[in-house]
């Protein structure tokens, strides 16, 4: 009964998906691409994503670890070694007419990612800090064509009785921000839970036309993470197979396509019951676990039958998920590709290579 509903909640979303995304001239009806630190991006990452197909780069900036201390009136000043990174690498993907999507992460810093979510006076002034750096980043930004989206916050984990801090107030006050300086620009929102799919439980939708609702996809998490998160890891979990997914949920099932299916039925259905554009912004597997190839296919095979948005993590940076790298191949970070077209890589370029007119 439970796979019956998997399997008519994939034919209804492929349906939508086929039907209601056009292309809006400049958001593809599709995005297929790679997921990025800010740090990490060169004018040469747009040309290798472009030669790739891939057609979306999402560049993630992390917030400044003094953030008690600023002045929210002269916020994107703390951010100009970041931003100059992107204003160095937007000439290129707009060349390469490869598209951003800019998103800014709490989750790094632990101590200000805990009080971001306080009803404290702290706590006021973080949730400020954000509301000021987006409305300052919209008014700069808003004329580069190449960016098509501003991912609001990265794996918002709010706390509070209800959400009620992200859900009522905080994504609010966003969205009212940039609207303010920029009407067309796509909103990415996460829902909280550290966007997890099964944030989408009780989400709501959002009042804007231009909203793609995005979630991470990383599960399970001591296999996809083996050997990065622990070192002595490596090598010890195989997908398909039985293995717990979490060291704080030591609950052990088999994982594999059916599993992986369940995992994503809240995001299935949100996207479903309210007719709403969903993008996986964040999935990748240590390119030394047994069976990533096979995870990868399963996890894209699903995202290709919703019809979702996708960014792999990634060919740019640290090369422990990066699948142009072999098992046993040195890490380290690095902009360049690896010497191979691994078998899991060979899987990620077809569906790239669909992005192409």
């Amino acid at each position: 009964m439970y796979m019956n509903k998997i399997c008519l909640s994939i034919f209804i979303g492929a349906i939508a998906a086929a039907s209601v995304w056009a292309d809006d001239g400049a958001l593809p009806s599709r995005l297929r691409g790679i997921d990025a630190e800010c740090d990490c991006l060169t004018p040469t990452s747009a040309v290798q994503a472009a030669k790739w197909g891939a057609n979306v780069i999402r560049v993630t900036i992390p917030v400044v670890d003094k953030v008690l201390e600023a002045d929210t009136g002269n916020v994107l000043s703390l951010y100009e070694k970041r931003l100059a990174k992107l204003r160095d690498f937007l000439p290129s993907a707009e060349k390469e007419n490869v598209k951003v999507i800019v998103s800014f992460d709490f989750s790094a810093l632990a101590s200000q990612n805990e009080t971001l979510w306080s009803k404290t006076e702290e706590g006021d002034k973080i949730r400020a800090h954000l509301v000021a750096f987006w409305k300052a980043f919209a008014s700069e930004f808003k004329d580069k064509t190449a960016i098509v989206g501003y991912d609001l916050l990265n794996k918002p984990n709010d706390t509070t009785p209800g959400t009620v801090l992200w859900n009522n107030e905080l994504l609010p006050a966003i969205i009212s921000a940039v609207r303010e300086e920029n009407k067309k620009v796509w909103l990415i929102v996460e829902p909280p839970s550290w966007g997890r799919p099964y944030g989408f439980i009780k989400f709501p939708v959002v009042n804007d036309e231009r909203v793609i609702y995005g979630f991470h996809l990383y599960a399970p998490f001591n296999y996809l993470y083996q050997g990065i998160s622990s070192k002595g890891t490596r090598g010890l979990l195989t997908y398909p197979g039985k293995m717990i997914a979490l060291d704080y949920d030591p609950v052990e099932k088999m994982w594999n396509r059916e599993e992986l299916t369940r995992y994503v039925q809240p995001a299935i259905d949100f996207a479903t019951t309210n007719h709403v554009r969903v993008a996986v912004l964040s999935f990748g597997v240590a390119r030394w676990a047994p069976g990533r190839e096979i995870w990868t296919t399963d996890i894209l095979d699903i995202l290709e039958q919703q019809g979702w948005d996708w960014c792999y993590c990634t060919t740019i940076g640290y090369n422990g998920m990066n699948p142009t790298f072999g098992p046993n191949d040195p890490e380290k970070a690095t902009d360049e590709p690896g010497p191979e077209i691994t078998p899991q890589f060979k899987t990620i370029l077809e569906l790239w290579k669909k992005n192409k007119p």
